[in-house]
């Protein structure tokens, strides 16, 4: 994760946004990394296949 984040710190352009899907407990890792939750203003979804 330290990598990965260097990695857009440096080349991420400015106004960039990045999101992911935090599952609890993985949640707190991101956390620890500056990510927020984005609820209550935008929520994830997902569809699961076969229906």
């Amino acid at each position: 994760m330290t990598e990965l984040m260097n990695a857009m710190d440096a080349h991420a352009p400015d106004g960039a946004y990045v999101s992911l899907l935090a599952d609890v407990p993985a949640d707190r890792l991101y956390q620890k990394f500056g990510f927020t939750y984005t609820a209550p203003q935008s929520l994830g979804m997902f569809k699961k296949y076969p229906l």
